[in-house]
């Protein structure tokens, strides 16, 4: 199963003997962004809205600039291990991209600090909830910002509950774009410059999600008319972004339930233990994903047995079906159906 049909292609030119196999279905992750299931996180936006609402959130995605660790060679250091890299890159075409990421990535972060610094002046009235991408540090935007009482930089809990309960959400280059666009929120998509200095470097999908501004001035007169009343602006994405993600115009959950319920019955599968072809296991893409499994994974979502059950709970009132929490550890859980 695949987020889109180019990822499809990908994946089908490194396993062509799976090339039928492969299907589009859309992640997941992105369905639950969607108004229908807000239910599922109510009790933390109602928390969030007590004590920050009205407030305007503006996610960062700067680690290649103000990493977590504060180390500013981090990045280069990465970027610069060419075995990384394909084969097929030539080494002076690598350090011409990483150097014009790097150099797009310091004139948006400063841009994105003095875009908040304009905010918290014009809104006094809200907060401004500034909420830095895993990768990165807290501790700069909380002393460039300190001199504004009504800034707040906090990274805590899911992301989908502060996108649901905020006014505005400002974003440059961040999934979190999408998924406040397909939460049905106000998303304004900042990417200051013009398109011909940013060709290339804007992240696929998320670059489309929100109204665009290109300046300061740009953004403000826009998180103005979103912010309003009369706002009735309508997200429209390029048949581009169609192909990357599937869910931007169907949901993931039913097609993918649907494959795994057909491969379990083409191969008489009646338990959980799953060996792949050798074909696949022994492929280039595998080796590739084993090579990820096991990197540390920054987060503060929690998977407990309560949500769990809050959930089923939730699922069952709903008419969307339902079921009983069997097994469960830390890494994995068993749901027994009704």
């Amino acid at each position: 199963c695949t987020w889109g049909e180019r990822q499809k292609y990908l994946m089908a030119d490194y396993l062509p003997q799976m090339r039928e196999r492969i299907t589009t279905t859309g992640s997941i992750r992105f369905d639950l962004c969607r108004p229908e299931y807000a239910w599922l996180h109510q009790d933390e936006i109602a928390d969030i809205r007590s004590r920050f609402s009205p407030y305007i959130l503006m996610c960062t995605r700067f680690g290649s600039v103000a990493s977590m660790e504060g180390d500013i060679n981090k990045y280069f250091r990465q970027r610069f291990k060419m075995n990384k890299w394909s084969a097929d890159v030539e080494h002076d075409r690598i350090i011409d991209i990483v150097f014009t990421k790097w150099r797009q990535d310091i004139h948006d972060f400063a841009e994105f600090v003095v875009l908040a610094k304009e905010l918290a002046a014009l809104y006094p009235y809200k907060k401004i909830i500034i909420r830095p991408h895993p990768s990165e540090g807290l501790s700069f935007y909380a002393n460039a910002l300190r001199v504004f009482p009504n800034v707040v930089v906090i990274r805590e809990g899911n992301v989908l509950s502060w996108i649901r309960g905020a006014d505005l959400i400002v974003h440059s280059n961040c999934t979190t774009g999408i998924e406040g666009v397909l939460a049905g929120k106000p998303v304004l998509s900042f990417l200051p410059g013009n398109a011909q200095t940013r060709a290339g470097l804007n992240v696929e999908v998320a670059h489309e999600a929100g109204m665009v501004a290109h300046s300061v001035e740009e953004a403000l007169a826009i998180a103005e008319i979103l912010q309003s009343e009369s706002s009735s602006a309508a997200q429209v994405w390029t048949q581009h972004a169609h192909t990357i993600l599937h869910n931007l115009e169907n949901t993931a959950l039913p097609l993918t339930i649907d494959q795994i319920f057909r491969v379990a019955d083409e191969r008489n599968i009646t338990n959980s233990r799953l060996v792949l072809p050798s074909a696949l296991r022994n492929s280039p893409f595998m080796h590739r994903m084993k090579a990820m499994v096991g990197k540390t994974v920054n987060t503060d979502d929690q998977f407990d047995r309560v949500f769990i059950k809050k959930t089923l709970a939730g699922c069952r009132s709903r008419g969307q079906g339902g079921g009983t929490l069997g097994e469960f550890c830390p890494t994995f859980a068993v749901i027994n159906p009704d």
